[in-house]
């Protein structure tokens, strides 16, 4: 039985692969649409890699869509924050956005930003598991209390720190959740309708914090606000999103 479970599972990683392959073909051949239409056919299977994304956002910089590019760079880097490339690229295209001045990371994204919320979670896991090991062995024989008495208690700081840095950065990753206006230019506006009154436009590349969400007359509505503070409403379909 296990071997028919696994049969569609091959075949959706094998299509994946296609995909991706002709993705890898058509940028080569300098179709950076087509290019972006097969890795984007990948991502809808559900299969993603940093490769995936990265490919994805250099073809998007190539067919001009700097909003898509920059989107894609943050989801590569979500999921591999040390790659270089995708770090020189991702700033070159916000210089290319904000024309050499893009606004610069918040104090606690550049504290976490050199790990996966995955690795920081693991690093306090293991840390807390080991400290609490070695707390429970001392209860269980109190002649092993002198044993390591200066790197307990470092120990155990480190590990609530660790567990404090992941709670954090979880904070931002799921509390916070952010956009990138992916089209040449959006109306935001003061509500969730297309006939409030205009307050000023977004251009292609903005990147958001979206503060909620609305609902009117089947379409979907996001009030957002840019580095600089400013804030409307613009639909949905204006932004690519994390799970959007």
């Amino acid at each position: 039985m296990k071997f028919i479970f696994l049969i569609p599972m091959l075949a959706v990683a094998l299509h994946a692969g296609d995909e991706f392959s002709k993705g890898n073909d058509a940028f080569e051949a300098g179709d950076f649409s087509g290019a972006i239409t097969n890795y984007q056919a990948q991502l809808e299977t559900g299969l993603t890699s940093p490769a995936l994304h990265f490919n994805l956002a250099h073809a998007s910089y190539e067919a001009g869509q700097l909003g898509r590019s920059i989107f894609h760079y943050r989801r590569a880097l979500a999921l591999a924050p040390r790659d270089g490339g995708a770090k020189h690229n991702l700033g070159r295209v916000r210089d290319e956005v904000h024309n050499g001045t893009p606004p610069k990371a918040g104090f606690w994204r550049r504290l976490t930003g050199f790990f996966t919320i995955n690795e920081w979670t693991l690093a306090a896991s293991a840390l807390l598991t080991l400290w609490w090991l070695w707390l429970a062995a001392i209860n269980w024989n109190p002649q092993w209390r002198k044993r390591g008495a200066v790197v307990r208690p470092i120990l155990g700081t480190v590990a609530l720190v660790l567990a404090a840095l992941a709670i954090v950065i979880w904070h931002l990753e799921v509390d916070q959740p952010w956009a990138v206006v992916a089209q040449k230019e959006v109306s935001v506006r003061y509500g969730p309708v297309g006939a409030s009154p205009e307050q000023f436009k977004w251009f292609d590349g903005a990147e958001l914090r979206v503060r909620n969400t609305h609902t009117a007359n089947g379409a979907e509505w996001i009030l957002a606000q840019d580095p600089t503070g400013r804030q409307g409403w613009l639909p949905v379909s204006a932004v690519l999103r994390p799970g959007g």
